[in-house]
């Protein structure tokens, strides 16, 4: 996983993390809150590079609905369910706020995008490698099951035992 940096927005600090060269995922953490209109909010997204160079929350393909499901906000300290989930006008502060700092922030740290991308294409490599190697192993043990198979077939077919 590629490195963790702190992002300073006017709401309150957020982590962000590139995990490759077209998606990074912001959070408030465990210890940290946003504050919009007063109210402290827990936060987290995935932010994605569209094709006019922008990033944004939410992928460009998809509908708008599925692009909200990309960022999540719920109050820092709430007791009813009812109570846990942010008005309208603190979701759009929020949405639009960090979206915007998220952008700013990738496009002024390209060389952060090519090193997660770099990371993620080599941890990509390492799993087929694994999964290429577990395939010739499963491949092997195949082999040696159907010589046994057919030498038994060949033995039964001249009768014997």
């Amino acid at each position: 996983m590629s490195e963790t940096f702190t992002l300073q927005t006017t709401l309150g600090p957020l982590n962000i993390q590139f995990t490759d060269a077209k998606h990074a995922y912001l959070s408030t953490g465990r210890d940290n809150a946003v504050t919009v209109n007063r109210v402290q909010y827990s936060v987290g997204c995935h932010v994605y590079l569209w094709s006019d160079g922008a990033w944004r929350i939410g992928q460009e393909q998809d509908e708008i609905y599925l692009q909200r499901q990309s960022f999540h906000m719920t109050r820092a300290n709430w007791f009813k369910y009812k109570d846990a989930h942010p008005s309208k006008s603190a979701w759009d502060k929020a949405a639009g706020e960090i979206g915007l700092a998220a952008h700013n922030f990738a496009v002024n740290n390209p060389a952060v995008i090519r090193d997660a991308h770099r990371e993620h294409l080599r941890e990509v490599a390492e799993k087929l490698e694994r999964e290429y190697t577990e395939a010739l192993l499963a491949a092997d043990e195949a082999r040696k099951q159907f010589d046994l198979a057919r030498a038994a077939w060949i033995r039964a077919a001249l009768g014997a035992p």
